[in-house]
């Protein structure tokens, strides 16, 4: 039986393990979970506010350990930990503001004497969550979930179990519906099993295309209402127009943050081939800069990968690349002795028929292509299976004109793509089905219903 097992991707020493639950304690938090939902859906939306405010407080009160358990447990530095619970108190502070009004009853006019949608809760919510943002994936699908009315039920990964722990320790602490949020330990088989169970009614997944795939399935024989957030490999479509030594900057930091182990950081850099050297050489420059080593110390400006295999994974991908074609470049930085590190770097001269065109790189590697002209750079954009998110750099009305044509769940211009608690987020293709964050991640998990008055 594969443990949930906590190693510090820097010192790769394990500092934490635990066994998988039964299925009879599964049942009993199913059980339990569906209890709390009957309390929780008709607790009044003071109450659900409360809850939500002080889980902001709780985040604010322990920001520097929750920060120092991510950072131990997948090795990004202690400053993007920070960052990370930063986030999650912006994402309680807003949806307290504003979920009172999503949760309005909407007006339609008809024959009608009144026609209204109110959106109700649907029941116990399983989310099944990633490594890379180990708080803030949970808290962007719980909050609002929560507020809606419903409970959950949580798979973290297997890999940040301590985080997974301190999630529901902060949920039992500022709430008063016990099991309203619990935590599971449970392998592939338990999993399926929940979103067969009747008492589930919906299933929040943030993970790689294919775990998306096979949860998909699981659901749709269960007739399940879903959000899949699944991979990217979203473009960075730079025109003539745009200052590249503005940009670069910005650039290469969504590109290597938390080592590159982002779903939304631009990953293909398209540029115009009369600026493509002076790019690729500003690129190289800008990434020289980092320093990687410890996580925990504030001199480290990015830290190593969260599990070797995933290290590994990256190293052949580009030797595979290299091996078709491509040429991979670099930064000469020192590597530390120990730990899940790669140099971060890019790969140029891709061809068509290059593997790596058509796959996400979840590490510090950037792909760069040049174009002649801007239809050549949107069918760069288009050519993978991916859309989750593209950014566009230049002219704004150009750029805001060329959106049109970019097959992906958001476009941000002028700036990288990122997650915002006030503005919808989630992808199109192989990257996802449904929206998370905003009024339509409030309702991702409620029943629309229609009320018609003759």
């Amino acid at each position: 039986m594969h443990k949930y097992t906590s190693t510090n991707p820097y010192t790769e020493k394990t500092q934490f393990e635990s066994d998988n639950i039964s299925n009879e304690e599964l049942e009993v938090k199913i059980n339990n979970a569906q209890v709390a939902f009957l309390v929780q859906s008709q607790s009044s939306l003071v109450n659900r506010k409360k809850l939500i405010l002080e889980l902001a407080e709780y985040f604010t009160a322990n920001k520097s350990d929750l920060a120092l358990t991510i950072t131990n447990e997948m090795g990004k530095t202690l400053a993007e930990s920070m960052a990370e619970v930063e986030k999650c108190v912006l994402c309680c502070d807003y949806y307290a503001e504003h979920f009172e009004e999503f949760l309005q009853p909407k007006l339609y006019h008809s024959k009608f004497k009144k026609a209204f949608v109110s959106h109700e809760p649907l029941g116990v919510i399983y989310g099944i969550m990633p490594w890379n943002f180990p708080l803030w994936q949970v808290i962007r699908f719980a909050v609002p979930t929560l507020l809606a009315g419903n409970s959950i039920l949580m798979k973290h990964a297997k890999s940040v179990p301590l985080s997974a722990l301190a999630l529901e320790d902060a949920f039992k602490t500022v709430s008063n519906v016990p099991h309203i949020y619990q935590n599971l330990f449970i392998d592939l088989q338990q999993s399926d099993s929940i979103i067969a169970h009747k008492s589930v009614r919906g299933i929040s997944v943030t993970g790689s295309t294919e775990a998306g795939k096979h949860i998909a399935e699981e659901a749709g024989k269960a007739l399940k209402p879903m959000v899949l957030e699944l991979g990217g490999s979203d473009p960075v479509f730079i025109l003539e127009s745009a200052d590249i030594e503005l940009i670069i900057t910005e650039i290469t930091k969504s590109r290597n943050q938390n080592a590159g182990q982002s779903c939304i950081s631009g990953k293909r850099f398209l540029v115009p081939n009369s600026m493509l050297e002076y790019f690729t050489a500003g690129y190289l420059q800008s990434i020289s800069k980092y320093t990687l080593g410890n996580p925990l110390l504030e001199s480290t400006t990015m830290g190593p990968l969260a599990r070797k295999d995933l290290k590994e994974t990256v190293i052949e991908q580009v030797k595979k690349a290299v091996k078709q074609g491509a040429t991979f470049t670099e930064a000469n930085l020192e590597l530390p002795a120990q730990g899940n590190f790669c140099k971060p770097g890019f790969l140029t001269n891709i061809n068509n028929d290059n593997f790596i065109r058509y796959e996400e790189v979840f590490g510090p590697v950037a792909l760069i292509f040049g174009y002649d002209t801007v239809e050549e750079g949107i069918k760069l954009a288009n050519e993978t299976d991916f859309g989750l998110g593209a950014s566009i750099w230049g002219n704004e009305s150009e750029a805001e004109k060329l959106s049109s044509y970019i097959q992906s769940g958001c476009v941000y211009i002028n700036t990288m793509v990122k997650s915002t608690p006030e503005i919808p987020f989630g992808g199109t293709k192989s990257s996802g089905i449904g929206r998370e964050l905003s009024d339509l991640g409030l309702y991702s998990f409620t029943n629309p219903k229609t009320v018609a008055i003759k």
